[in-house]
């Protein structure tokens, strides 16, 4: 479980370092303050060998690339869209440094000699192209090296490895795809772990019993076994019983199969009646507990906020920080609250969002 997390010149950020980090982490603060900036920075470091997420994580926003060039793709996130001054990421896990992250925009020059000379004495020629480069430094000093770049009318990835950090982000504007969200039950029942998911899902609604995968042509519906009168002798869509259960079976799901990593999530609250809020926290701190999942997500709720505590305060004191962002004199700082700041702040209905 990461302690802190330092990111510099991403997005909005100049340098932000967020501490100390909890199992349960609410990020807060006005419009424009970097909340989903922050979530992007922590899905790139925990992919660090993975520079196709620099591409993807624009997908989030719903921008779409309309030519292949390095303005269009990747300036958008250097800090006002300067490349020249590398990203930046770092972090500590029990207060032990773990990998760095450097990310940089490069432009290149390759000579290319030709394989048979064509006799008028032109025998190389240059050509120009950027390149993203991302520079993993163990804790040990080793270093890994990946790139990617603009070649043509394709973006050509070289060097990619595993996850440094198992990590799932669930963005604000988008839905999981079914055929994903089938391949994570999939998982969840190859490792015979289903009961988990079950019992989190019964803690909102107590007349689930379970859950398959039905397939009707190439799209995999979601159908559970129920306790209701008329319909115990058949299973029922899951998505007939409300897009808010759909939707909190979408990060349970999400959470069960990243363990030992992150949960990332934009607007959690997003299809969720703040009235079952309590009941989603617990839920989702028991099963993040269970599988060693740290979980991120931004919140404009101050309901959710009330949720988070009343659902987790008597755990313990790292079970739930909040972090407000906030921008001043173009430089976003971060105000981390502890258990007795946040207990104050729902009491008196302290804004903090």
């Amino acid at each position: 479980m990461l302690t802190s997390f330092t990111v510099k010149n991403y997005r909005l950020f100049d340098t932000l370092t967020i501490e100390p980090l909890a199992r349960i982490n609410l990020i807060a603060g006005k419009n424009n303050t970097g909340k989903t900036s922050l979530l992007e920075a922590l899905w790139l470091y925990s992919g660090s060998t993975n520079p196709q997420l620099s591409v993807r994580v624009n997908a989030f926003r719903e921008m779409e690339i309309f030519r292949l060039s390095a303005s269009g793709i990747w300036d958008n996130l250097f800090r006002n869209f300067d490349p020249q001054h590398n990203i930046f990421m770092s972090a500590t896990s029990k207060g032990t440094p773990e990998h760095e992250l450097r990310i940089s925009l490069e432009e290149i020059t390759e000579v290319r000699i030709p394989v048979e000379d064509s006799g008028n004495g032109s025998a190389q020629a240059e050509q120009e192209r950027s390149q993203i480069r991302y520079v993993i430094t163990r804790p040990d000093g080793t270093q890994l090296d990946q790139t990617g770049r603009i070649e043509e009318d394709q973006i050509i990835f070289e060097g990619l490895g595993q996850a440094m950090i198992e990590a799932i982000f669930l963005p604000a504007r988008m839905r999981t795809n079914p055929k994903v969200m089938a391949a994570r039950l999939s998982h969840i029942e190859q490792r015979l772990e289903e009961h988990y998911l079950v019992s989190s899902m019964q803690v909102v609604e107590p007349r689930i019993h379970d859950i398959r995968t039905s397939s009707f042509g190439e799209v995999p519906v979601f159908q559970c076994r129920v306790t209701i009168s008329g319909l115990e002798d058949r299973r029922v869509p899951l998505n007939t019983m409300g897009s808010g259960l759909f939707r909190f079976f979408e990060l349970l799901l999400a959470l069960s199969t990243s363990s030992g990593g992150l949960l990332l999530v934009d607007e959690i609250e997003n299809g969720l009646h703040h009235s079952v809020m309590v009941k989603v926290w617990t839920a989702l701190f028991q099963l993040a507990t269970e599988f060693d999942v740290q979980v991120f997500a931004t919140t404009h709720s101050f309901e959710c906020i009330q949720a988070a505590y009343a659902a987790l305060q008597d755990e313990p004191a790292d079970a739930l920080g909040l972090h407000r962002l906030e921008e001043k004199d173009g430089q976003v700082e971060v105000i981390t609250y502890n258990a007795d700041a946040i207990a104050g702040a729902v009491k008196y209905e302290i804004e903090v969002r």
